[in-house]
């Protein structure tokens, strides 16, 4: 079964209300490309299967997995997707809504809890099913784990490499840069590739 196990980002939280109309740009993490016809079909048991629909009669659908086609009965099972056959579309409007962060600040994304499962959150959006690990994301919803720690990031920090050193509190990252507040010189934005040292560094 092939489930997405990264974090997702995007540059903004979508408002409820345009969350259904369209996924959110996915940018900065490692994300597994998923298409606008990609569904996640979930069985009774809780079980589900995500791929790209091939296609759709009255009882069954056809899917394009990683592991090759597959044809799944549409009874007794729900559908998370777009592409999703009206029938068995899941209604996941009811259903309680968390906003996910990444644990270095970079990043948040707004979704349908379906449920927690082997230390994940899984959550229901327009392109399928994204399961994310509990421990590589803050949560914010009244349905997140209460006992979940918060992660923080940001303050002083070194930055290094080789011989350069440059010293300052850090205000934000992306996935290509540090950003810094430093003395004298204002606000700069520093390569990854240097080494983060000191209390204020993101979670590695």
């Amino acid at each position: 079964m092939n489930f997405l196990r990264t974090i997702v980002s995007t540059n903004y939280i979508l408002p409820r209300s345009a969350f259904l109309a369209g996924l959110f740009a996915i940018c900065s993490l490692p994300v597994f490309a998923q298409s606008a016809n990609t569904v996640t079909i979930r069985f009774g048991d809780g079980d589900g299967i995500t791929g790209e629909v091939i296609e759709v009669t009255d009882d069954e659908i056809q899917l394009q997995t990683t592991v090759g086609s597959v044809t799944l009965p549409l009874s007794g099972t729900t559908c998370t997707g777009a592409a999703c056959p009206g029938a068995a579309r899941q209604n996941i409007e009811d259903l309680p809504v968390v906003v996910l962060s990444a644990r270095d600040g970079s990043s948040q994304l707004l979704g349908y809890l379906l449920d927690i499962v082997d230390d994940q959150y899984i959550l229901a959006t327009e392109a399928g099913e994204l399961r994310l690990n509990v421990s590589d994301v803050n949560c914010a919803g009244e349905a997140c784990l209460d006992d979940q720690p918060v992660f923080e990031f940001g303050g002083p920090v070194v930055l290094a490499s080789g011989a350069i050193t440059i010293e300052g509190t850090l205000t934000g990252l992306d996935e290509d840069a540090y950003f810094l507040e430093v003395d004298a010189l204002g606000a700069l934005r520093v390569s990854r590739d240097f080494v983060c040292n000191g209390d204020g560094c993101p979670p590695s």
